[in-house]
C-alpha cells in the first residue's frame, strides 16, 4: 500500500517547467504557418472549382 501511495504522490507532484519564450514563439508560428497554408489551399480550390 506504501508503494501505492509513493507512486500516487510522484504522478501528482512532478510538475513541468515552464515553457521559454522560444518555445511559445515557435508554437504560434508552426500554428500561424499552419492557417495560412489552410487558407492558401482554400483560395486555389475556390478559383479552381468555384466552392
Amino acid at each position: 500500500m506504501d508503494r501505492i501511495a509513493f507512486i500516487t504522490i510522484r504522478l501528482f507532484s512532478c510538475r513541468k517547467p515552464p515553457k521559454t519564450f522560444a518555445q511559445k514563439a515557435f508554437y504560434v508560428i508552426a500554428y500561424l504557418n499552419l492557417v495560412i497554408v489552410f487558407c492558401v489551399l482554400i483560395t486555389i480550390a475556390y478559383w479552381r472549382w468555384g466552392l
